[in-house]
């Protein structure tokens, strides 16, 4: 029987400043927090949120590039029960004027620059009332029509932005709160409270918020911990954006452990390979093949740069990830199947499998259950036999914030969580991904899994990502159109791209139509089809798929 001791987010960072005070918890280039340092400065926030209303169940909402104020600020928040809401950095005016107020988010948190981003220009786009909003820099509330919740908008950079308030007032708020007050309010946090809304966009509906509790992420963290086999005091390199689970789920598991949390603003492959041998990283959790790739193409990779690495987590289909693992100079590589809606993962393999089995995803974590379920009657499908994979467990989201519908639509009356993902378990118990039940095509009548496709194209030593997506066809339904990224510096023709499938795969599966891309349309981390089906549609003057 394993016995589990779990605590809320914030007792996760008080009881690393109780045990290991001074080792590193946090660690950027050119910078990094202590365990007692990251809590001194997280109370600090607190204290201002405080002074500036905010109170518990209150949304944060925090827009700023990664850094180590991202995470004061995000912990800051949870100390005192409030409910942190992580925006996507990509997110335009379309998307800030829907999660603003549709999170119902009090002080929303953003900087002047990251990089060539401006996101203090950006609200000041999707909200231009703030202009007229002076006395701001007062400290008076705002007044806004179109987020009429959204008291501050705290500009932590100082640009003097009309509308916002300076990070000199958000420092004297917190000053004004009682000595003790903080302490008082975290110890009436409990484990079911909410603590993150993170924002996931569907193929076609704006961005619907996704409500994780205090206990879900933690215990993410812990699950993922044991997996991977980290251990007290180990580093670990995650450069992932800090509005995405891929942040969270290996920050909590490194705070678990008392580890120390490796990541950098903006991802640069000199400067990751740079931090993970300075630091002497053991895990790497990249996760995603653009990440991960570039670090191993990089210059200036080489044994050294990867001595302490035991593990590398990347989500790719396994012959990439066999082609990974000769590279990584005795590090094992393991995948792993999730969603925001699970806090990060459901699945992971381990790292002291054999590769057959770690190139798999399905390996299920402790306390979680995984079914795959017949597409047509929801009954439970024998292993081999594809269906709608179906979760439970301590990690699952509690609902869609402010959407009881879309909730209701989400879970059975079992509790189990449908995720629209097809999938298969084979006769090991193992779990085999096949891609989005809506990201199938239908060719002539039969069914094409796009991921299929991808991993096939993906094999070929010229092709460093490949997205498969369907086009509108008066004959077969829909035919299959590959865009394709070629690997820097090599060439690659469509008859090339077509000649790797004939014969390889299914005739009705092999791509009609073949475009070459360097720039994708992404969300967080995952290209966005339903941009590509909206681009090939408008090329062949066609209506935009539904």
């Amino acid at each position: 029987m394993q016995y589990r001791e779990v605590c809320t987010a914030g007792d996760l960072i008080v009881r690393g400043a109780v045990r290991v005070p001074d080792r590193d918890a946090l660690v950027f280039p050119g910078e990094r927090r202590t365990y007692s340092q990251l809590l001194d400065r997280s109370v600090s926030a607190a204290q201002s949120l405080r002074g500036l209303g905010v109170r518990q169940g209150d949304r944060v909402g925090i827009l700023l590039p990664n850094s180590l104020e991202y995470l004061e600020a995000w912990f800051g928040a949870m100390l005192i029960g409030a409910i942190v809401v992580p925006i996507n950095g990509r997110f335009q005016s379309r998307e800030l004027q829907h999660v603003v107020p549709d999170a119902g988010i009090r002080v929303l948190l953003v900087a002047e620059e990251s990089g060539a981003v401006s996101y203090v220009e950006r609200i000041s786009r999707a909200f231009p009332d703030l202009s007229n909003e002076g006395e701001a820099a007062g400290g008076a509330r705002l007044d806004l029509a179109a987020a009429p919740g959204l008291d501050h908008v705290v500009d932590l950079s100082s640009s003097q932005a009309r509308g916002f308030l300076p990070s000199a007032l958000w420092d004297a708020a917190g000053r004004s709160v009682p000595e003790g007050t903080v302490e008082r309010t975290a110890a009436r946090v409990a484990l079911g409270d909410p603590a993150t809304i993170f924002y996931t966009s569907g193929t076609t509906a704006l961005p619907k918020g996704c409500v994780l509790t205090h206990e879900a992420m933690v215990r993410q963290g812990q699950e993922t911990a044991d997996r991977l086999g980290i251990r007290e005091g180990d580093v670990l390199f995650g450069p992932l954006p800090m509005f995405h689970v891929g942040c969270t789920q290996p920050l909590f598991a490194m705070l678990w452990r008392l580890g120390t949390y490796c990541s950098m603003p903006t991802f640069d492959p000199a400067v990751g390979l740079r931090l993970i041998r300075e630091e002497q990283a053991t895990t790497l959790f990249t996760a995603f093949p653009p990440i991960t790739n570039a670090l191993v193409e990089a210059d200036g990779f080489d044994a050294d740069s990867f001595g302490q690495v035991r593990t590398v987590m990347n989500v790719a289909p396994p012959d990439q990830l066999r082609d990974l693992e000769e590279k990584l100079f005795g590090a094992r590589v393991v995948t792993g199947f999730g969603m925001t809606e699970v806090a990060g993962s459901m699945a992971l393999s381990d790292p002291d499998d054999p590769i057959e089995r770690r190139v798999l995803p399905g390996l299920v974590l402790h306390g979680a259950e995984i079914e795959v379920r017949d597409i047509v009657d929801g009954s439970r499908a024998p292993a081999g036999v594809e269906g709608e994979i179906v979760l439970r467990g301590p990690t699952l989201f509690s609902g869609y914030h402010g959407r009881p519908d879309l909730t209701a639509e989400a879970f059975d009356e079992d509790g189990w969580f449908h995720s629209g993902d097809l999938g298969m378990i084979d006769s090991d118990g193992l779990l085999h991904y096949r891609g989005r039940l809506k990201d199938m095509l239908k060719v002539g009548g039969e069914n094409v899994a796009a991921i299929e496709v991808e991993s096939h194209l993906m094999v070929h030593p010229r092709i460093a990502m490949a997205a498969v997506v369907g086009l509108a066809d008066g004959r077969l339904g829909e035919v299959p159109v590959a865009y394709v990224e070629v690997v820097p510096e090599t060439e690659l023709s469509v008859d090339e791209v077509i000649a790797w499938c004939a014969g390889m795969i299914a005739s009705f599966k092999v791509p009609r139509h073949v475009r070459f891309v360097t720039d994708w349309p992404m969300s967080a981390t995952k290209i966005r089809k339903v941009d590509l089906r909206r681009r090939i549609a408008d090329e062949f003057g066609l209506p935009p798929p539904a």
